[in-house]
């Protein structure tokens, strides 16, 4: 069914009952404020959850979603920030997870402009990290400058990461706030989200899956098959 015409209200309403159905569901928005209004609607009019859907900050991989529907982010002209790239490729994370599952897209017109990484990208580069285990703060560092994070004296910003003694700040893609990482030695004892502002902590998980910040981090194959078709430009 394709809709081409239509008040937002009507528009979402439809998209809402068709998702309920078992329908996977695409709908676009003119502009950013075409897209809170449908995102607002949608959230009003979605009633029944959806096994597997995203939630912000309390699952392996965070993103802008809600029962079921994965928000795109705008794709403005000149938007490079990691912060806007990171939650793109966290939505994109969500929808290669949800691939067997009745999903919604609402995205801008100009989401649908960029190309994007293949599913094997976000399949491969992630990195999951749970309470209890053990891993070495600084070769978490060094991975996630790797897949693009800026190291920072403080996190403020998605994209950025810094370390003082055995505790690790990092504001992922797809979250709503930096996390907190307390080690003792190599073992990651607790997971925090916290205010950037006035570093007051908001609450404890138990879990979460670090993605790259930007959309072309310089690992394996990836950056081989980049500089070949930069050459055939």
């Amino acid at each position: 069914m394709e809709i081409i015409r239509g008040h937002a209200a009507a528009r979402a309403l439809l998209a809402a009952r068709l998702h309920s159905a078992g329908r996977s569901v695409v709908l676009l928005a003119k502009d950013s404020e075409d897209l809170a209004q449908l995102k607002a609607l949608l959230q009003l009019f979605s009633s029944k959850t959806t096994a597997g859907a995203a939630t912000p900050d309390t699952t392996l991989g965070a993103a802008d979603a809600h029962e079921g529907w994965v928000f795109m982010p705008p794709f403005p002209a000149g938007s490079h920030s990691r912060g806007a790239w990171g939650a793109r490729l966290a939505a994109l994370d969500t929808l290669r997870q949800r691939q067997s599952l009745p999903t919604g897209v609402v995205a801008c017109l100009d989401s649908l402009l960029p190309k994007y990484p293949p599913p094997r990208v976000l399949a491969e580069l992630r990195l999951e990290l749970t309470c209890g285990a053990d891993y070495a703060p600084e070769l978490i560092i060094d991975q996630a400058v790797d897949w693009g994070f800026l190291r920072t004296p403080l996190v403020t910003q998605p994209g950025e990461i810094t370390r003082r003694g055995d505790i690790l700040d990092i504001f992922p893609p797809g979250h709503s706030h930096p996390l907190r990482l307390e080690f003792f030695g190599d073992t990651l004892e607790q997971i925090r989200l916290f205010e950037p502002s006035g570093q007051r902590s908001v609450r404890n998980i138990t879990e979460f899956t670090l993605l790259p910040a930007l959309p072309a981090p310089g690992y394996g194959d990836f950056l081989i098959q980049a500089e070949k078709w930069w050459e055939e430009l």
